[in-house]
């Protein structure tokens, strides 16, 4: 966004027919207004202009650019991005929720283990315990 905001006011235009880049020049005297440069990673899409008849209040004589957004493509991913994350909120928390029970399965089999294993250790012990009261 901060690129778009400046490229314009301090740069001349260039396009891909061009075959010298574009240049500095004096701050204010670029190929377009504040907000409205063209950065390389951006998408430009003019697709077609509307000339309003002088009588028009408020609009007449002036022209009109149809789509004229200037979207960068980093900036359109995250947009993108945001949007799934809502459209697909719910399912997020239920595989977070599934995620979690896995895992309590896992803590609760391990804890088994270990009271199984402690058992066999008192066990193996109260034999020994015995075998040695049974030698006296």
């Amino acid at each position: 966004m901060i690129d778009s905001m400046f490229y314009g006011l301090i740069f001349s235009e260039s396009s891909f027919s061009q075959s010298l880049p574009a240049t500095f020049v004096p701050w204010g005297e670029g190929y377009a207004p504040f907000l409205q440069g063209r950065v390389v990673d951006m998408l430009y899409f003019p697709m077609f202009t509307i000339h309003f008849p002088k009588f028009l209040p408020f609009v007449g004589g002036t022209s009109f650019l149809f789509f004229r957004p200037v979207f960068n493509i980093a900036d359109a991913a995250v947009s993108v991005s945001a949007f799934l994350f809502i459209v697909f909120r719910r399912k997020w928390p239920e595989y977070m929720k599934q995620e979690e029970k896995e895992k309590k399965k896992k803590e609760e089999k391990k804890k088994k283990r270990e009271e199984r294993r402690q058992m066999r250790a008192e066990m193996r012990k109260r034999k020994a315990e015995e075998a040695a009261n049974l030698k006296k």
